[in-house]
């Protein structure tokens, strides 16, 4: 047992620590935060990809359907028609009572706070993250993965999972404690409930929206996705867990949905090689003219969401094949073992009986 100083000096180094990257989360979520405004006040441009769903989330608190009220030529003129669960737009609902502008920019700088406090809990070295292109496409498009990425450090966010579950299963599948599985179940099933008593047609106006767009295809069936399944060879490892998932479930080619490889990442230099890597492709983007201003900086196509996958499959297969199975997963197989014992106990007595 320490002695009474070390215990307090232990105390205070660990609220110096807090203190510190409460700092830090804050500066930076502020910086991020000036980015719709400054488009807002540049542009005149309040539109991101938040704004679908406060304006969801507004709808249902005047009591309509977004399913109907957000669609092409509807109340909110939408490209395409509402095509998320509503459990996004439940989530969306503490902020559908503000302006649009003021919802998107409390988003983005909630969003990059709680990303840049939960990724500071192992140090400093995950901070190239913020000077990432995928991370300013994030920002500048008000989008989910920030947040996303964040819930994989702090389980207590578990529960936002659900507004993007096939994201959320990829965050799920790197979960070794199980605790954010299981704040995701609850704060999930929150969410659901919320969504039914409010719209009761939801799960079938939802499932009638998703063939009406083609935008969304696993990575895994782009032409190199393939090499994805090399995450296998490391399958004790939740990084390898996570790549593996993020390849499979349907997604768009959009460069924020790059966000969560970053979560392999571990020490500085892992960090920055990829926030290089994956900022390369977009900087050619620009380069050659197939991109016409930063609305478009996340392109064209699943190669390049493949291309970003490769250097975290990279920094995993460095590392080797250790880890202990996720505790849902072992408890699971503890849960099999008892019951494959019974049954095979209550055989033995049966054809024990029977002789």
């Amino acid at each position: 047992m320490p002695n009474l100083p070390e215990t307090l000096d232990q105390s205070k180094l660990t609220r110096r620590s807090v203190r510190s990257r409460l700092i830090v989360a804050v500066a930076i979520a502020t910086a991020a935060a000036l980015m719709p405004l400054m488009a807002h006040r540049t542009f005149g441009v309040t539109d991101t990809d938040f704004s679908v769903f406060w304006f969801a989330g507004k709808a249902l608190l005047q009591g309509q359907n977004p399913y109907t009220v957000i669609r092409p030529g509807g109340e909110y003129d939408a490209v395409m028609v509402f095509n998320y669960p509503i459990t996004s737009a439940v989530a969306a609902l503490p902020l559908a009572g503000f302006g649009e502008l003021a919802a998107v920019t409390l988003f983005v700088w909630v969003s990059t706070g709680l990303l840049a406090y939960g990724l500071t809990s192992l140090g400093w070295s995950r901070l190239p993250l913020f000077l990432s292109v995928p991370f300013f496409v994030a920002v500048h498009q008000a989008q989910w993965s920030p947040i996303f990425t964040a819930a994989a450090c702090l389980p207590a966010l578990g529960w936002i999972l659900a507004a993007k579950p096939n994201i959320g299963l990829a965050i799920l599948a790197a979960d070794q404690s199980g605790r954010t599985l299981k704040i995701a179940l609850l704060g999930g099933g929150a969410l659901t409930l919320i969504g039914f008593l409010l719209v009761p047609t939801w799960l079938g106006d939802w499932l009638g929206s998703l063939p009406l767009d083609r935008r969304y295809s696993p990575p895994l069936l782009s032409p190199l996705g393939w090499l994805s399944i090399l995450a296998l060879l490391r399958w004790r490892r939740p990084e390898a867990r996570l790549i593996l998932v993020l390849a499979c479930v349907p997604q768009t080619a959009a460069w924020y949905d790059v966000l969560p490889f970053f979560l392999v990442a571990v020490t500085f230099r892992e960090t920055l090689f990829l926030a290089l890597v994956t900022s390369a492709p977009v900087a050619y983007e620009l380069v050659f003219g197939r991109s016409d201003g930063f609305l478009r900086l996340y392109p064209v196509g699943f190669e390049w969401m493949v291309f970003a996958c490769l250097p975290a499959l990279i920094i995993l297969l460095r590392r080797p094949n250790e880890g202990e199975l996720p505790a849902w997963l072992s408890d699971l197989r503890r849960v099999l073992a008892v019951r494959s014992f019974s049954r095979a106990a209550q055989s033995r007595r049966d054809d024990g009986g029977a002789l």
